[in-house]
């Protein structure tokens, strides 16, 4: 569901207590009627201008601030899913309840990303002959340095 709007309402996702509300940002024409609540975003944010993602609470016509001192959303991030409005709901509960920010919140509700790393297998193959491992072993054992006597163990 897409919104008609030139401003929108955004978290910056940054936990920190004095950003924990929302920031005004225009909508170039580019992407009017492309973005929409739930969406994460690319904006510049802070005097630096340093791009940051942000999710839509709201795509409005009001603007809050003065148009001249708002920033342009740069883009929709890539690769990102769109948060659906009652896990919005749900993370607006958790900021409330639980004493968190916002962002923090977002953070918890959003989906696991769908691409996992395959578990890397290693194998370790000891260089010392069987005296001499086990000379190392009592030495560590002696020494208590525990995990390298584990590891010659094993």
């Amino acid at each position: 569901m897409s919104v008609e709007g030139k401003y929108v309402n955004l978290i910056i996702d940054i936990s920190h207590e004095k950003l924990d509300r929302t920031f005004q940002y225009k909508i170039p024409g580019h992407l009017l009627g492309k973005i929409q609540i739930g969406m994460v975003v690319q904006v510049p944010f802070g005097k630096g201008g340093k791009i940051r993602k942000g999710y839509v609470m709201e795509v409005t016509n009001r603007a809050l601030v003065e148009e001249e001192r708002m920033k342009w959303v740069e883009g929709i991030a890539p690769h990102s899913p769109v948060v659906e409005e009652r896990f919005i709901q749900l993370a607006a509960w958790m900021r409330e309840h639980y004493g968190s920010t916002m962002a923090a919140a977002l953070k918890v509700v959003l989906p696991v990303k769908k691409t996992i790393k395959p578990k890397e297998k290693k194998e370790i193959h000891l260089l010392y002959c069987m005296e001499e491992a086990k000379e190392k072993l009592f030495f560590f054992m002696k020494k208590k340095q525990t995990a390298r006597a584990r590891l010659l163990e094993a």
